[in-house]
């Protein structure tokens, strides 16, 4: 087990708050997260615990970090970014953006990991000061995605094009190969 450095800023009008937690040797469990990051949700649809981090809406894009549990109980740390049309991100049409849209649904949220994923026991997790997952074929990393569970993937061309587009909406420009 690594070093972990977790830490919870809060901003409200009285001022910035932070919260850290240094770990070495531990494994961060559900009530460690819990007990720093707050409120827990668990969807109807999907069974999946998430608890909710941060929550942001960055010139109009309504997005947050959560904490989601894998089929193996394990979490991973993702961005869940609610629907946008294409409108909203470069003044095209009212159509959602193609990443939200699967075999012609359209779905209200998708989440994208925070970090790059390390393996634990032979599946992907995004979590803080891990070693990076490499030296893997596509084929076994996409298996490894999918054995998580339902709804587990590689994350899409059209997911990367909402973040480059959200990217260039932002005026900011991502550089380096992470």
């Amino acid at each position: 087990m690594a070093e972990m450095k977790i830490t919870k800023t809060e901003t409200t009008e009285m001022g910035t708050s932070e919260m850290t937690l240094e770990v070495k040797d531990i494994e961060i469990t559900a009530d460690i997260v819990t007990s720093l990051f707050g409120r827990e949700e668990e969807s109807s649809e999907s069974g999946v615990l998430q608890r909710t981090i941060e929550q942001n809406e960055n010139n109009g894009i309504d997005h947050d970090v959560v904490v989601i549990y894998d089929n193996a109980g394990i979490p991973s740390i993702m961005h869940r970014f609610r629907t946008i049309t294409n409108k909203e991100l470069f003044g095209g049409s009212d159509k959602p953006h193609t990443a939200f849209v699967i075999d012609d649904e359209v779905y209200d949220e998708i989440k994208i990991s925070v970090y790059e994923n390390s393996c634990i026991n032979g599946k992907p997790y995004s979590l803080p000061y891990r070693k990076s997952l490499t030296n893997i074929t596509n084929d076994d990393v996409a298996a490894a995605c999918f054995s998580k569970g339902e709804g587990w993937h590689l994350m899409t061309a059209v997911e990367w094009g909402l973040l480059a587009n959200l990217s260039l909406r932002n005026r900011t420009l991502p550089h380096g190969n992470t």
